[in-house]
């Protein structure tokens, strides 16, 4: 297996991760169907800069879907938190959209921390993934996919900056106040962290990201969610199962939190469609409840606590 050059200006040696598989493979001699897509991490390098990037491969089938989120991430380009687009093309079956290389994503960090973290290391991200989803519904984009897995750390002098990354669900929804609110529309999130709205297959509106970003942050917190592993014999069923527990009270899934956690997803749940949240009302509560427990905002993570007593104890 060969590496391969991008553009006359990306070099690719290795990938790394595959969304739910395991699988290594070298440069891209890869056997990906039309319809999936793969995101390489710490595998490519811009031969001019000599600086590493991510490399993110989409199948001949969702060309226009790659096409259109390469515009989404222009589209939003300036934030914090926000990956820089270096270069979109086609390159033999693929379209490839080459990015700024960003450290591990929370779901990675979550299990490198024993599956838990810290009320802190989540006030945290809280903080900063609101941030992330006031800029890109500024710019009228919905995610409709947030999730731990889509948060990632970036690098370096960056390494404590959370990133929102893939816009493939993105859609613009700007004017929605002015519209009735769609029924019918097809499935368009990861169950565990979708809304309500989306399991009713309404049309999403803003809330609706904060309402997954609710669940992430409890998932995070607690190692679980009250729909985890529930036992159903097909997928309709268990769609079907996941909804009603999300029915519950908010204080039932926000069990053993704070009590700002279930008013959290009490006020997103409540906004009408196309109701802009007020986010920094929702930082706020947060932020209180952070100077209440005594935490000092000096972005030492779990993550980073462990890993600093591993090299001491390695180097000791």
């Amino acid at each position: 297996m060969k590496d391969i050059i991008i553009n006359g200006q990306f070099h690719v040696q290795a990938r790394v991760g595959k969304g739910g598989q395991s699988v290594a493979y070298s440069g891209l001699t890869i056997l990906l169907s039309a319809s999936e897509s793969l995101l390489l991490t710490d595998s490519g390098t811009d031969l001019f800069s000599n600086q590493k990037v991510a490399i993110k491969l989409t199948g001949e089938v969702h060309a226009d879907q790659a096409r259109d989120e390469e515009e989404i991430y222009i589209s939003i380009a300036g934030g914090t938190g926000i990956p820089n687009v270096k270069w979109f093309g086609h390159q033999g079956p693929y379209s490839i959209i080459v990015l700024d290389l960003l450290g591990p994503s929370l779901d990675d960090l979550h299990r490198y921390c024993g599956g838990k973290f810290s009320l802190k290391t989540v006030l945290m991200i809280a903080d900063q993934a609101l941030y992330r989803l006031q800029h890109i519904h500024s710019k009228g984009y919905l995610h409709r996919d947030v999730k731990p897995a889509n948060l990632l750390m970036g690098c370096g002098k960056k390494g404590n900056v959370v990133y929102l990354i893939d816009y493939a669900l993105a859609v613009n929804i700007s004017g929605i106040e002015r519209r009735e609110q769609p029924r019918g529309v097809a499935w368009a999130g990861t169950p565990d962290f979708a809304s309500l709205t989306c399991h009713n297959r309404y049309g999403q509106s803003w809330g609706d990201d904060l309402e997954s970003l609710l669940y992430s942050l409890v998932f995070l917190a607690t190692g679980t969610l009250p729909w985890y592993d529930v036992p159903c014999p097909s997928d309709a069923q268990l769609d079907e199962q996941t909804k009603l527990m999300k029915m519950r009270p908010p204080e039932s899934i926000c069990e053993g939190l704070p009590r700002q956690f279930a008013r959290f997803l009490t006020i997103v749940r409540g906004l009408r469609y196309g109701e802009k949240p007020n986010y920094t009302h929702l930082r706020r509560m947060f932020n209180l409840l952070f100077v209440e427990r005594g935490f000092k905002h000096d972005f030492v993570f779990d993550w980073t606590e462990k890993l600093y007593n591993e090299t001491i104890k390695g180097n000791s």
